[in-house]
């Protein structure tokens, strides 16, 4: 009779030990533009914001400004605070971040925005290297 009642309370304290934060609510959705300019050897770019702030639940959207570019955002560390993710894409149909993990509050993330460009020199893939923070 002992052990019967031991066995729901275990059940119950495992899953209170596996237990998450849950995914906090959608806020709104962040846009970074991505504007990458290759002529012959020169590059110049601009990233808005560098600097990326984010409130708990927020998504974001890389948007280019040159429809014959593709982008792809790279991850520079295992944790990423989105769930539900698509990485590369062009200005058509951009790489976003979605579904924000519980409990990122506070915490930077480090990644690279890849762009391949068209120049004189034809192809060539420019790496820029932003971050996000998680303030609230």
């Amino acid at each position: 009779m002992g052990i019967t009642r031991l066995v729901p309370l275990a059940g119950l304290l495992i899953l209170g030990a596996c237990r998450q934060d849950p995914a906090p609510p959608v806020r709104q959705t962040r846009e970074v533009a991505v504007d990458v300019r290759c002529t012959g050897l020169d590059v110049s770019f601009s990233v808005s914001p560098w600097h990326l702030e984010l409130d708990e639940g927020d998504e974001v959207v890389w948007r280019l400004a040159d429809a014959s570019q593709t982008i792809e955002i790279r991850k520079r560390q295992s944790a990423w605070p989105f769930s539900d993710n698509r990485y590369s894409g062009t200005q058509a149909d951009p790489p976003t971040g979605r579904a924000m993990k519980g409990g990122q509050r506070g915490r930077t993330f480090r990644y690279l925005v890849a762009v391949t460009c068209q120049g004189g020199e034809g192809a060539r893939t420019v790496e820029l290297d932003p971050d996000m923070y998680i303030k609230r």
